[in-house]
């Protein structure tokens, strides 16, 4: 077992000698300080890949938020849209002609903004669908429900709905679903609840109907009681879109009480029309002030974020410059001690051959470091050098003066 040990270790170091000097080999007609630059690259390659994904991840998560801006920017274009046709639908027909034009109008606008801004989102064919409908006068429930699926393509194409991040995503489905299925809801029981007081009955599938919407308000009421203490605690600084909560949850309560109170749990309907357009003026302001409060908060959601990935971006890269610009620095400052060094004992070698080196001022002084050990041995060598060649000097002196001596005495002979 100990032999075969031995010879497996001894395999593994023979292939370990063959891969290094396979690697060795093309870095051996290379200067030195192209040796250390290599050898720099290879060490920095790695760093600069995990930058690489790390600048395309940040990229991919800015290319996505600026997607959602497109989107929130699309939904406050269509909010006088909205506005007016939900104010279409509860106006008296005396009334209808002015809100008409100024529908004509926010079309137009919309239609701009879809042409310019909005043109990723390939919105065109399904708000010209719409604004077709308008112009042939098609019944307002029908405009209004293709206003809805407008909406929802808008977060859909936009990315809204898939915001991973919790003020994000809270913010944006009380943008995209709660507010506008509140107002909704609050304009259609209007539209029921007008009839039936004016009437004086409720048939039962109006009953219904009504109990469904009663229901469809409550359910928007406590989904926006839900998100935005969420949206809160994860963005703090969102303190208007707080700040504009009890005025909806105060009047969206009382048009659900009157609900109750005047049409469900009666069997005639118990209330005026006056005090109808009273609680439901209140409770449409209410809705539509958080709305527009819920597209502002988005907007600066996205903008902080934003703000965040250029900062980071900038910080990342300010440290990768820096990284680089020290590590460059290093490399060649180590990089040019060792080939001076190595310059200073090759011109030293050549003048011992030469036989005319001076230890003190022609050999570098050593640095404590592999290349020091050896300059100062090259040191010492160079001393026993110079006095092996002293005492060959001498001794060839010796021989020289015993030699005239010798010829002296025999030429006096």
């Amino acid at each position: 077992l100990p032999t075969t040990k031995l010879i497996l270790t001894q395999e593994i170091s023979t292939h370990m000698d063959a891969v290094t000097a396979a690697i060795a080999r093309p870095l051996q007609s290379m200067p030195f300080a192209a040796k250390m630059a290599v050898v720099a690259a290879l060490f920095t390659l790695p760093i600069t890949l995990l930058i690489a994904v790390l600048f395309l991840q940040m990229n991919a998560d800015a290319t996505f938020y600026r997607s959602e801006q497109v989107g929130v920017a699309y939904t406050r274009t269509l909010r006088p849209l909205f506005a007016d046709l939900e104010a279409y639908r509860l106006a008296k027909a005396a009334e209808r002609a002015d809100i008409s034009s100024r529908i004509d109008t926010d079309f137009q606008a919309a239609r701009g903004f879809d042409g310019a801004g909005g043109k990723s989102l390939a919105l065109t064919d399904a708000l010209v669908a719409m604004q077709t409908k308008w112009h042939h006068r098609a019944p307002i429930d029908g405009i209004l429900g293709d206003f809805s699926s407008l909406l929802g393509s808008v977060s859909d194409n936009s990315k809204i709905t898939l915001d991973p991040i919790l003020d994000g995503y809270y913010v944006g489905d009380t943008m995209v679903n709660k507010a506008p299925s509140l107002i909704d809801s609050i304009a259609q029981a209007t539209v029921l609840g007008d009839a039936a007081v004016r009437s004086g009955k409720l048939s039962t599938d109006d009953r219904i109907s009504v109990a469904e919407l009663s229901g469809q308000i409550s359910t928007a009421r406590d989904g926006i009681e839900h998100n935005i203490p969420i949206a809160l605690a994860a963005a703090p600084y969102l303190t208007d879109f707080n700040a504009r909560r009890p005025l909806e949850k105060e009047s969206a309560t009382a048009f659900a009480a009157w609900l109750d109170r005047a049409l469900l749990k009666v069997s005639t309907p118990r209330s005026s029309a006056i005090q109808l357009k009273t609680v439901q003026n209140a409770s449409m302001q209410g809705a539509f002030v958080l709305y527009d409060s819920s597209i502002d908060a988005m907007d600066r959601v996205l903008e902080r974020r934003l703000s965040s990935v250029n900062t980071r971006t900038g910080a990342i890269f300010g440290t990768v410059l820096a990284v680089i610009l020290l590590a460059g620095t290093i490399t060649f400052a180590i990089s040019r001690t060792i080939v001076r060094s190595i310059v200073g004992l090759t011109s030293a070698a050549r003048k011992i051959a030469a036989g005319v080196v001076d230890v003190e001022t022609d050999l570098p002084p050593g640095t404590g470091d592999e290349l020091g050990t050896l300059s100062v041995t090259f040191r010492e060598m160079a001393l026993n050098l110079s006095r092996v060649a002293l005492a060959a000097e001498a001794v060839a002196g010796g021989d020289l003066r015993s030699t005239q001596l010798s010829r002296g005495t025999e030429d006096g002979l």
